[in-house]
């Protein structure tokens, strides 16, 4: 089993029917505040697109929020776009934490991590030397 997009399935183009009825190229479809740039742009995603939206859900999970914040979609969008992000917190473990996380949230995927494998590597020692609560 794989997950894909984290809540948004897509079938496989062999099954030309049933992927015909779902999505579509360049048709934006997921929750947006977990959605990587190209995504929202409505470009190719690939596994680098996944980790931008496990960088989403580091940062939620560390600060109790969302990194990209609006009224509307269109406003999250546009901060996924274009907002900077960096965990508010100035120990020197939490800046070692969000500088993996930046390279989670670039905006640029072939600027980011290369591999859920590549991340597990480097964030596995970080969180364990991180203080409880993370200051």
């Amino acid at each position: 089993m794989k997950v894909l997009n984290f809540g948004l399935a897509k079938l496989a183009a062999a099954d030309t029917h049933a992927s015909a009825t779902m999505t579509a190229r360049g048709v934006v479809m997921g929750t947006v505040g977990y959605m990587s740039p190209e995504q929202i742009a409505g470009g190719d995603v690939d596994s680098r697109s996944d980790l931008f939206a496990v960088g989403v859900m580091l940062a939620e999970v560390l600060t109790g929020r969302r990194p990209f914040q609006g009224e509307t979609a269109q406003d999250v969008a546009r901060a996924v776009l274009r907002d900077p992000w960096h965990l508010p917190y100035a120990s020197s473990q939490a800046r070692a934490l969000d500088a993996l996380l930046q390279r989670c949230l670039e905006k640029d995927a072939r600027s980011r991590l290369a591999s859920a494998e590549a991340l597990r590597a480097e964030l596995i020692p970080l969180l364990r030397a991180c203080p409880t609560p993370l200051a």
